[in-house]
């Protein structure tokens, strides 16, 4: 985590604190990204893209910053999906930087549907708890830098 100077210790922990909740938002939300994309991929394949109701071509004059867009819902569509292979595609980079044990942690308590206690995870992984702590921090730390949130 970046330091300032002169940044007294509890603000520097309501920074993480922060941070965290940015992160965890992310990593949670990375499966149901993964699922989203491969039903669209799916459906599209299959020539049933057409099944999704955001592909409806339909314009809506909006009306922003001093000037007015026509924007299709396809076009919203789009820009959704684009968005969501984005922050796929960045998650997916950033576990990359992570050792073995740091990936499997963070696979064990952000992408398993189960959402396991801590205590259930290190036992299952063969870690103790200090360890397990330990490498759950570098490993959030690291991704928290390799997704540019701190």
């Amino acid at each position: 985590m970046r330091k300032m100077v002169d940044m007294p210790a509890h603000t520097e922990q309501m920074e993480w604190k922060k941070v965290l909740k940015c992160l965890e938002k992310m990593l949670y939300e990375y499966p149901l990204l993964k699922i989203s994309l491969e039903n669209e991929r799916e459906l599209e394949q299959e020539g049933l893209s057409n099944l999704l109701p955001s592909m409806t071509s339909s314009y809506e004059h909006r009306t922003s910053k001093g000037y007015s867009e026509y924007q299709s819902s396809t076009e919203k569509y789009a820009l959704l999906r684009a968005a969501k292979q984005m922050k796929l595609r960045q998650v997916e980079r950033a576990l990359e930087v992570l050792n073995m044990e740091e990936k499997a942690i963070i696979e064990e308590k952000y992408f398993n549907p189960m959402r396991h206690f801590d205590s259930y995870i290190y036992d299952k992984l063969g870690f103790s708890k200090s360890t397990y702590q330990r490498l759950k921090k570098s490993a959030l730390k690291k991704l928290a830098v390799a997704l540019n949130i701190m």
